[in-house]
């Protein structure tokens, strides 16, 4: 059933970001089927669809989308760094273009 179904998108931010946007439109398109407020109300207070959107657990989502993104960054600023320390290396005598002096 369901558990396991979240219980596989736990690991991979992407199928669960997918997984969440489909489940959000189909709510959509079902309250779009009902006609009074009434129904639709009752549709978004359910217990049930709270508890298919608890399922999700965003909070689990956010951190490893924030962890993927810190890894960028991580890995761009190494590659900064190195490139800096490159350049360094190959200037040696502080001659570099660039002085600006005036």
């Amino acid at each position: 059933g369901t558990p396991h179904l979240f219980g596989s998108l736990a690991g991979t931010p992407a199928a669960l970001h997918a997984a969440h946007t489909a489940t959000v439109a189909l709510q959509a398109k079902l309250e779009a089927l009902l006609q009074t407020p009434a129904e639709r109300h009752y549709f978004r207070c359910h217990p049930a669809g709270a508890d298919l959107m608890r399922r999700f657990n965003l909070p689990i989502y956010f951190q490893l989308r924030v962890q993927e993104i810190a890894k960028q960054l991580e890995a761009a600023l190494a590659r900064s760094d190195a490139a800096a320390d490159t350049a360094e290396d190959g200037d040696g005598d502080g001659g570099g273009g660039g002085g600006g002096g005036g």
